[in-house]
């Protein structure tokens, strides 16, 4: 019987626009639109979303490759200015909330998540928010989904994953838990029912 259950951030409980904050920071920078959004390199994206690095190394990277002039805290604001709300899923959220324990399961980094919180009023929904930075550690890799049951107080096989990436489900279910991969609040509803959670 499920008893937890988990969604992620990013194009699930809200929708990612990137190019967004590319737009705004090639009208700053000599740097093609194209190419703004490769500023960074994975690794650091990785490092930062596992909080090994900060928001000021990424800054510093910004200033050296794309040649912009704006301070930090500008910088900042574009880059979390990427996030609207998925309204029928927050919806489903509200609906399961006081009838399931909700937690918030993550591949974030502090910038990001701070102005979600912040902007989102639909987080305080969620019990518990296991996100990578603090954990250290990401999906689909078996830590931060340990570290996910842990905070639920629930047995892996109790709680289901809500996720729109397929080797975050896969690495769910390695795991012990439920999993369901987003497409569409329509079929997320039928997922759910198919598990016998009560919407």
């Amino acid at each position: 019987m499920i008893k937890c259950i988990m969604f992620d951030l990013g194009n699930v409980i809200v929708k990612n626009n990137p190019l967004k904050a590319c737009r705004k920071l090639s009208k700053n920078c000599p740097t093609d639109i194209d190419q703004v959004g490769w500023f960074a390199p994975k690794k650091m994206h990785r490092l930062i979303d596992t909080g090994k690095a900060s928001s000021r190394q990424l800054y510093r990277i910004a200033v050296k490759k794309l040649g912009i002039t704006m301070t930090q805290k500008l910088f900042e604001m574009i880059i979390t200015d990427i996030f609207t709300p998925n309204k029928p899923v927050q919806q489903i959220a509200k609906r399961l909330s006081g009838k399931y324990k909700l937690l918030l399961l993550s591949n974030t980094n502090s910038l990001h998540h701070n102005h979600v919180k912040k902007n989102f009023p639909v987080l305080k929904l969620f019990t518990h928010h296991i996100v990578s930075y603090k954990v250290g550690s990401m999906k689909p890799g078996r830590k931060i989904y340990a570290e996910a049951v842990r905070k639920s107080g629930c047995s892996a096989g109790e709680c289901v994953l809500i996720d729109d990436r397929e080797e975050n489900i896969a690495g769910a279910r390695k795991a012990g838990m439920k999993a369901i991969q987003y497409t569409t609040p329509a079929k997320l509803r039928q997922s759910l029912k198919n598990l016998g959670v009560k919407i």
